[in-house]
C-alpha cells in the first residue's frame, strides 16, 4: 500500500509536469512567496501529488530554493520514503543561507536527525543535533568554557552553576536533551552530563524569566 501510494504521487507529479511544462501558466507570474503559500496549502489540504508538483515547479524557476526542498523532504518523510526525504532535506541544508525564516534551519536539522534515528544512522543523528547547538548557541564557544562550567557544577553545585552561566537558549533545548539522553543510554556519562546540564539550565532560566514577568 505504501509503495502504491508513493508511486501514484510520483506518477501524478510526472503527468502534471508533462501536461503543463509546455505552457506558461498563471502561476509562473505569481511572486515566489505566494506560490510557496499555495503549495503549502496543498500539503495541508492533503493534495500531496499537486503539492509535489508545485514545489518542483518552483525549483524549476528558483533552483536550490531551500523552502521547497524542505517541504519535499517533509512530504517524503511522512510517506516513509526516507532516502528521498534525506536527499531533499540535505539540499535544503546546503542552501540554508537563502532561507527566509531562520527557524526553518532548525526544523530541517531536527527532522534530519529524526529520520537518521529511524534508519539507524546514529552518527548522522548526533551530527545534526550537534549542528542545531552549533548554529544556535553563541554562549558556549570553546572547550575551555565548557570545562569551566563542568568544574563549577561538580565543585560548587548546581545553584552556583545557574547563577554564573544561566543558559537560556531555547532553540537548542531539545537538541541538548536528546543528546543527553542518547549519551546516557550509551553510558557516556561525561557527555550525558554536559548536554543534560545545558538542557536543565535552559529550563530553569526560562522559568526564572517568566516569574520575573509576573
Amino acid at each position: 500500500m505504501r509503495i502504491t501510494r508513493i508511486f501514484l504521487i510520483l506518477i501524478f507529479s510526472f503527468i502534471s509536469f508533462n501536461l503543463y511544462s509546455q505552457n506558461i501558466t498563471e502561476s509562473d507570474y505569481k511572486p515566489l512567496w505566494l506560490r510557496m503559500d499555495e503549495a503549502v496549502q496543498l500539503v495541508e489540504s492533503g493534495e500531496i501529488g499537486k503539492a509535489v508538483y508545485a514545489f518542483r515547479k518552483i525549483l524549476e524557476t528558483v533552483p536550490g530554493n531551500p523552502e521547497s526542498e524542505m517541504w519535499l523532504g517533509l512530504i517524503f518523510d511522512k510517506e516513509n520514503e526516507y532516502d528521498l526525504a534525506i536527499s531533499h532535506l540535505e539540499l535544503a541544508l546546503e542552501h540554508r543561507k537563502q532561507l527566509v525564516v531562520l527557524e526553518d534551519l532548525y526544523r530541517i536539522l531536527y527532522r534530519l536527525a529524526d529520520i537518521y534515528l529511524k534508519v539507524g544512522d546514529s552518527s548522522a543523528y548526533v551530527s545534526n543535533l550537534s549542528s542545531v547547538i552549533e548554529f544556535s548557541d553563541e554562549k558556549i564557544k570553546n572547550d575551555n568554557l565548557k570545562t569551566a562550567m563542568l568544574n563549577v557544577l561538580k565543585e560548587r553545585g548546581y545553584d552556583k552553576y545557574i547563577e554564573l552561566y544561566r543558559p537560556e537558549n531555547r532553540i537548542s533545548l531539545k537538541a541538548n536533551s536528546l543528546l543527553g539522553k542518547y549519551y546516557f543510554e550509551n553510558e557516556k556519562w561525561g557527555l550525558a552530563t554536559e548536554y543534560l546540564m545545558q538542557a536543565t539550565g535552559s529550563i530553569i532560566s526560562s522559568s526564572i524569566e517568566e516569574i520575573k514577568n509576573l
